[in-house]
């Protein structure tokens, strides 16, 4: 469904938006678009699942590209958090693991 909407969210806790400079700062003209939706700051699962379902709230079912640019430990928590959170989906949500450090 090409019409669908998709979201991009990073959602970050450390020197994220330092990096999300650098990406835009490589990018070349040419065909490939790339396109930020939200970026949001987090300090722990409790924020990232809170704003999640804020986004979740907004369109359901719609495709949802997750960059979580954060520690391992907060990563893993966050997506096992989600998993078990049943007012979230969970097949509309693809998650990329960026930077992760201890």
């Amino acid at each position: 469904m090409a019409d669908e909407p998709s979201y991009l969210l990073k959602l970050y806790a450390f020197e994220g938006l330092l990096r999300l400079q650098q990406i835009y700062q490589g990018l070349r003209p040419g065909n490939e678009t790339f396109h930020v939706e939200t970026v949001k700051r987090i300090a722990n699962v409790s924020d990232a699942i809170g704003f999640l379902r804020t986004i979740e709230g907004l369109n359901r079912w719609s495709r949802k590209h997750i960059v979580l640019d954060c520690s391992t430990e907060l990563a893993k928590d966050l997506v096992v958090s989600h998993v078990r959170d049943i007012t979230l989906g969970k097949r509309t949500y693809h998650y990329l693991l960026s930077g992760l450090h201890p």
